[in-house]
């Protein structure tokens, strides 16, 4: 499951979030079929922890889409 956002910046705090509430992700090149402003993304590793991840993403007002 991956995570796309419209800046490197979101990344990083996505990047952030994850390694201090211990949640296994990581930054990868935005695939070429994911329509992107930015070019990279976070891929998460285990998708059971979508719905943490996306709890925490909004809670830090942090845009997102996921690609599957």
């Amino acid at each position: 499951m991956i995570f796309v956002f419209k800046n490197t910046h979101s990344v990083m705090k996505c990047s952030k979030l994850c390694y201090n509430n211990s949640i296994p992700a990581k930054i990868i090149p935005t695939p070429r079929g994911i329509s992107s402003d930015c070019g990279v993304s976070i891929k998460l590793k285990d998708s059971g922890l979508k719905n943490s991840l996306e709890e925490l993403l909004q809670q830090n007002n942090i845009i997102y889409s996921i690609a599957e």
